[in-house]
């Protein structure tokens, strides 16, 4: 009888960690048909020999490189290079066929501050979460405070150096304007309509002078600086965006 309540506790345990491990593991997706991708970095791309940051570099890809792409697993595509060369690549860095996202890729801005510290780091991507995958259509507005939100303790934000009153001091939201300014040369270079915009009271270290975009919020709305801009490009558009490190990184797509 012992030996039989022993068993059945066995495979009760057994149960139990396969569930558990069922729950926390990522699994690796297969594709029955390859599908082609276009390598979209700065300087190149690692190749690595596991779904990992930390894992060994295979080899670089070139900016502009066409790549197989025959499954993913987590954030990373695994990948079959011209040459024959396999591995994994991260998805962000891979732009795929409009055919195949329903989205046409139209303009890329990337701002680096190599001075950038954790909690900037940290605040940024927060950011970015607001807005990653945010869409307008045609002739709609956007406003960064009723898309992002205030930079505040109440929101998540940390403390970081930000520029007020023309010094560099200690606040909360270090590191969004950062975020705000890449968004505003995108819709520059996009040629949306910009409707409001402010720059900060000494140039920035990150960017050229006039081409900074800062966001302070306050509740009289005749002191609080926001960006506001127009999609007037006459089709619906996608925003893209997210951090490496200390580089903030906005995309525009088209909504096909």
């Amino acid at each position: 009888m012992k030996d039989r309540k022993t068993s059945i506790l066995s495979v009760f345990l057994a149960l139990c960690m396969i569930f558990l491990m069922s729950s926390f593991t990522v699994y690796a997706v297969g594709y029955e048909t390859e599908k082609t991708g276009t390598v979209m970095v700065q300087e190149f791309l690692s190749l690595r020999n596991a779904p990992s940051k930390s894992a060994e570099r295979i080899k670089k890809l070139s900016n502009g490189e066409n790549v197989f792409i025959t499954g993913e697993e987590g954030d990373f595509y695994t990948i079959r290079t011209q040459d024959g060369s396999t591995g994994y690549a991260l998805k962000r860095y891979i732009l795929l066929p409009a055919e195949e996202t329903g989205k046409q890729f139209l303009c890329e801005v990337r701002i680096d501050n190599d001075s950038s510290g954790a909690n900037r780091n940290y605040n940024m991507a927060l950011a970015c979460t607001k807005l990653d995958g945010y869409r307008m259509e045609p002739g709609q507005q956007f406003e960064w405070y009723s898309v992002v939100g205030i930079a505040n303790k109440e929101n998540g934000y940390k403390i970081a150096t930000v520029i007020s009153g023309g010094k560099y001091v200690d606040g909360y939201g270090g590191g969004v304007c950062q975020v705000s300014s890449a968004l505003y040369n995108a819709v520059l270079k996009q040629g949306l309509q910009v409707d409001k915009v402010y720059h900060h009271s000494i140039p920035s270290s990150y960017v050229a002078e006039g081409y900074d975009a800062t966001v302070s919020w306050s509740s009289d709305e005749r002191y609080r600086k926001t960006l506001v801009f127009t999609n007037n490009a006459g089709f619906p558009i996608q925003i893209e965006a997210f951090t490496d490190g200390g580089t903030a990184i906005i995309r525009l797509y088209q909504i096909l």
